[in-house]
């Protein structure tokens, strides 16, 4: 259902699906859905990629998304997700790619996502301390423009004329 411009919330899924690989949803129209509600009780031991960009989606990241231990791919781009990054997540042992940007996550960035060796996206989200002193932490992960501005300047942190690129610069 990619780009499908439907209109409405995401369906709770509350079943079992051994087969299901993939759930690709995207662009979809309406009002906001909890984040909280959706696939809490899913049995899906197969799912691999989670794809849910810009699908109005608030709230935070349920603690259940760590049971799913099959995911590569967690897409959650484009939402209204907010609070810290659920430690939950550091469980994904499969995980290739995550997708968490353009969201309103707070606080400081993990350590488990700053010690990751996986693509990690956290642009445009509203985090306190990124952890790192520039932009990115290496070519693997995007903290572009994701730091909360706190200083009267209304300058970036990361994006001051005087950082220099310390990490995965070319």
């Amino acid at each position: 259902m990619e780009a499908s411009g439907l209109i409405g919330p995401i369906p709770s899924v509350n079943v079992t699906l051994l087969n299901l690989t993939y759930i690709i949803i995207s662009d979809l129209n309406g009002t906001d859905t909890s984040f909280s509600q959706l696939l809490i009780d899913a049995n899906l031991p197969k799912l691999e990629r989670l794809m849910l960009r810009s699908c109005n989606l608030i709230g935070e990241i349920p603690a259940s998304f760590g049971t799913f231990t099959s995911i590569k791919i967690l897409d959650l781009s484009f939402n209204r997700l907010g609070g810290e990054i659920s430690e939950n997540l550091s469980t994904l042992d499969n995980l290739n790619y995550l997708f968490l940007n353009g969201n309103n996550f707070t606080g400081k960035v993990p350590s488990w996502i700053l010690n990751s060796k996986e693509n990690i996206d956290l642009s445009y989200n509203n985090f306190t301390d990124t952890g790192v002193p520039g932009c990115q932490q290496s070519n693997i992960m995007n903290l572009f423009s994701s730091i909360a501005r706190v200083n009267n300047s209304g300058i970036l942190p990361c994006l001051r004329s005087q950082t220099t690129c310390t990490a995965g610069c070319k």
